[in-house]
């Protein structure tokens, strides 16, 4: 297997390329019971299923992406001429990633089933590869909301955005694990957010994070602002002290005890008629329930970064060490080679970055709900946060394109 040469990603270059015809075999593999050496590797793969009578292909090249990345593979079929009037039809149910060799595996079953095995394709042979369109833009768009997620934490202010510390200066420090956003930690002495795990499978879409609310966190002053701009750069929103416009305070305490089912505490006064107190006017900010709160925040602020960004492009490159950190932030998460040349996805101009190997929207507008009613323009829910042992998981769900 080790000889296998490593498969082109097409996928990464065009999420919508739904066919390509002139793929070449490079090995085909039947289903093996008892693994031996030469099948190990088949048979490794995280949740695989392969039975009986089903084979694995490889390709010099593949528009199929592969289980992994908390994205879910793409499924479709392989089509290879043959000289009957009929084709031989490879249906492909399952795609993995060999990491050590960069080769792609497809799973699946040949038709019409049972297979002549004398009239299997041969190395060389070329094919028309095609996946199903509708699973690889769901896939793209679940994924694009978890990154789309990440840019509402840091419009909020609750994800760091400032450079992370490299494996070299933090004595055993480990890898970050494969989620989508910023990949910056807090920096040393305060508290706040970093971005953690992600999974953007359909019915179990979330993105998580590790930390803790940061010291004196208030949202963004412009949070009632349905319109305003989101803050998504790497300097995140402009946090004022708290005590530099107290109507705005006021507004902002309100905000967050009606998102959060408080409801309005009336001041306590002095007789009938006695006027309201300072303190009724500028009401303190109450103790912070953010996983009652966050719901209501991040859709407003998903409202924000979608109706600003729905007619820019999302990009995808693949970048020098350097220039991939410029654009996340300052720094990459201590996993990705400093020899290496990562793949930066950026969803809207001005954003940070994010390495990324999956499918993603040609555009956020993708996500944007045009003539919706108003507040409910955003094809992104929330549907539940948790903060438990320092881990805040939101889980969300993407409507059907």
């Amino acid at each position: 297997m080790d000889t296998i040469p490593a498969t082109e990603t097409l996928y990464h270059t065009d999420t919508r390329l739904f066919t390509f015809p002139s793929a070449t075999l490079v090995a085909i593999t039947p289903y093996t019971p008892q693994p031996t050496s030469q099948h190990t590797t088949l048979h490794q793969f995280h949740d695989l299923t392969w039975t009986q009578g089903e084979y694995a292909l490889a390709f010099d090249k593949t528009i199929f992406h592969p289980f992994g990345g908390g994205q879910e593979s793409d499924v479709g079929s392989a089509s290879f001429p043959s000289s009957s009037p009929a084709t031989t039809t490879f249906t492909v149910r399952q795609v993995r990633f060999h990491k050590p060799t960069g080769a792609i595996w497809h799973y699946g079953s040949f038709q019409p089933s049972p297979v002549d095995t004398t009239t299997l394709p041969h190395p060389g042979a070329t094919c028309t590869l095609s996946i199903d369109p509708t699973i690889r833009i769901r896939n793209a768009r679940l994924h694009s909301a978890g990154h789309l997620i990440d840019l509402a934490m840091i419009d909020l202010g609750l994800l760091a955005t400032t450079p992370a510390p490299d494996s070299d200066s933090v004595p055993g420090a480990k890898p970050q694990e494969s989620g989508s956003g910023a990949n910056a930690k807090p920096g040393k002495g305060k508290s706040g957010f970093a971005s953690g795990k992600g999974n953007h499978t359909p019915g179990d879409s979330w993105v998580e994070y590790d930390g803790k609310i940061p010291e004196g966190w208030l949202p963004p002053r412009d949070i009632g602002d349905r319109d305003a701009q989101p803050h998504i750069s790497a300097q995140g929103h402009p946090q004022a002290s708290p005590a530099a416009d107290p109507a705005v305070d006021a507004a902002n305490a309100a905000i967050l005890a009606a998102l959060a089912g408080a409801g309005g505490a009336s001041a306590p006064t002095k007789g009938k008629g006695a006027k309201p107190s300072k303190a009724a006017k500028t009401p303190s900010l109450p103790p912070i329930d953010l996983p009652a709160t966050l719901p209501g925040l991040l859709t407003v602020s998903l409202h924000r970064i979608l109706r600003a960004h729905r007619d820019t492009t999302t990009s995808a490159s693949v970048l020098s060490y350097t220039d991939a950190a410029a654009l996340c932030g300052g720094s990459l998460p201590v996993y990705i080679p400093r020899s290496s040349a990562p793949r930066i996805v950026v969803l809207a101009p001005g954003a940070v970055g994010c390495p990324c190997g999956g499918t993603h929207v040609g555009s956020v507008g993708e996500l944007w709900k045009e003539g919706a009613a108003e507040g409910r323009n955003s094809a992104v829910r929330v549907v539940e946060v948790t903060l438990k042992k320092g881990k805040l998981r939101i889980r969300y769900e993407v409507d059907e394109a």
